[in-house]
């Protein structure tokens, strides 16, 4: 009825993080001094203050920043004086996205369907050429939770291991690379009707870890952020 209604969606809400919370948790991942990040993030006396997370100038490629997390991602890192590249599917909403946030920072954009393993490779080699390298790689496209196992498998495992193999043959050893792929919750709790999802989540971190493994001799450090509900804003 309405009232158990209201009820699930006053859980739903207190389950919810804001982007740019979410951004500060998955800046975790790699700056050199988490504990006085973690500080600053939730104390009010530092609200608002600019953090030095030593990016200034990081090379970072981050994928689906168009919208959502990934933009919200690129917001910050363009506010640490990083120099991003960053693509999309949709080249209308990536080109206007980039527009946006050049205000910000060095930005270039580029679409992309990370499905599509040759565009992938193109568009790794097309960043590094633009940067002049790579320090950092973020990947977080995935196909959603409405497509079919198939594109999931695609999108999240083949675009992903794609994207990480083009990026670490421009990765410096010992030079503090790094790679994050963004996961969620869904791959240790399930989601009800998102199997296809929640399996590919699960997926990609079993192929972080293996991966971090693989390269650690390089000094490349590998992680995954599993991250839980987000504002989202739906197709119409």
């Amino acid at each position: 009825d309405a009232q158990e209604s209201r009820g699930l969606g006053d859980v739903y809400k207190r389950q919810i993080k804001c982007h740019e919370r979410l951004a500060i948790s998955f800046l975790l991942a790699f700056t050199n001094d988490p504990v006085e990040l973690a500080i600053r993030s939730n104390s009010k006396e530092h609200q608002g203050v600019p953090m030095d997370l030593r990016l200034k100038g990081k090379r970072i490629i981050v994928t689906g920043a168009s919208k959502g997390i990934g933009r919200a991602i690129t917001t910050c890192l363009l506010n640490e004086g990083a120099r991003l590249a960053i693509c999309g599917r949709d080249e209308d909403r990536l080109s206007r996205a980039t527009s946006e946030l050049s205000a910000l920072g060095e930005i270039h954009g580029k679409s992309c369907d990370l499905s599509n393993l040759e565009q992938t490779t193109a568009f790794v080699d097309w960043a590094a050429e633009q940067l002049g390298g790579l320090d950092i790689l973020i990947s977080n496209v995935s196909a959603g939770g409405g497509a079919s196992f198939r594109d999931c498998v695609e999108t999240d495992i083949m675009g992903a291991q794609a994207l990480m193999r083009g990026s670490l043959s421009h990765m410096q050893d010992q030079s503090g690379a790094n790679i994050i792929c963004i996961s969620s919750r869904a791959a240790s709790m399930g989601i009800p009707f998102l199997q296809s999802y929640a399996a590919v989540k699960a997926a990609t971190i079993s192929m972080v870890k293996s991966m971090a493994m693989e390269v650690a001799p390089r000094g490349i450090r590998v992680n995954a952020v599993s991250v839980s509900y987000t504002h989202l804003t739906l197709p119409t």
